[in-house]
């Protein structure tokens, strides 16, 4: 159980760090909707650690929106939308 504590803070202060500009605010019920995120890609799948007896995980899968439609992601600002995070 304390290998999935140690990963969940891992994840948790991932997802809080600004990855936004310094001048852009969060909204005002405290969510992240609508900040920019650097490389979203890097921060979704499986993430695991072995505990003690078992092995425990989040997998997360972010959804962003960018503007316009862009035939590539490559410098394309995407801005937060939706996570969807599983516990196993």
């Amino acid at each position: 159980m304390r290998g999935s504590r140690y990963l969940l803070l891992f994840l948790l202060s991932i997802l809080l760090l600004p990855s936004a500009s310094a001048h852009q605010q969060r909204s005002s019920n405290g969510t992240l909707r609508g900040t920019t995120i650097d490389h979203p890609e890097r921060m979704s799948g499986s993430w695991e650690v072995k505990g003690e007896y078992a092995i425990y995980g989040l997998h997360i899968q972010l959804t962003t929106k960018v503007d316009g439609a862009p035939a590539t992601l490559t410098v394309v600002r995407q801005i937060f939308h939706d996570a969807t995070i599983e516990v196993y």
